[in-house]
């Protein structure tokens, strides 16, 4: 019995312990689980009170540092209060949607963290957005998404978007 609890606690605990550090513009920060799309991006934050959920448009972020954080010292910081919503529209915006094939997929990059999964024609692709690597590197563009296991970045200078795997990448700098 005590064998598989261990187990279920080891494979649960990653899925848990994932979180990152956001900062707004108004300087408030908030812990808690993120996810990006559509230039939105939406956050899970645990209190002591309970779990709060966030909807926080892009211009109001500076970044979104990744990393264990999940859990909140007290209440809620005013500066966050404006964005929460309620657990139901929470649920309703994370619903998961369909996988959607890269419209042109091309071959894998060497050398970087990032996998290429297709392009975006007729869209711009310059973007002061970055992402810092653990390794470092870092990349400038528009940021598309971030998920649960990917960021994924439309690099300067071209058309492709980016995928990099959420465990190598340190900070998302959201320019507006």
């Amino acid at each position: 019995m005590k064998v598989a609890i261990c187990l279920v606690v080891l494979i649960v605990l990653p899925v848990i312990a994932r979180g990152d550090t956001v900062t707004l513009i108004n300087n408030s920060s908030l812990n808690g689980s993120v996810l990006y799309d559509k230039n939105t991006f939406y956050i899970e934050a645990g209190y002591a009170s309970g779990t709060g959920h966030y909807k926080i448009p892009r211009t109001e972020v500076i970044k979104d540092e990744i990393n264990y954080e999940n859990f909140n010292q007290g209440s809620p910081p005013p500066g966050v209060n404006a964005y929460q919503v309620d657990y139901g529209t929470w649920v309703a915006m994370n619903s998961p949607e369909p996988e959607v094939a890269p419209t042109n997929p091309k071959r894998r990059p060497t050398n970087v963290f990032g996998t290429l999964i297709g392009s975006t024609a007729g869209e711009s692709s310059e973007g002061n957005d970055m992402v810092l690597l653990l390794n470092d590197k870092k990349e400038k563009g528009i940021l598309v998404r971030i998920t649960a296991k990917v960021v994924t970045l439309r690099k300067n200078g071209d058309k492709t978007e980016i995928e990099y795997q959420r465990n190598t990448v340190r900070l998302v700098s959201v320019n507006r």
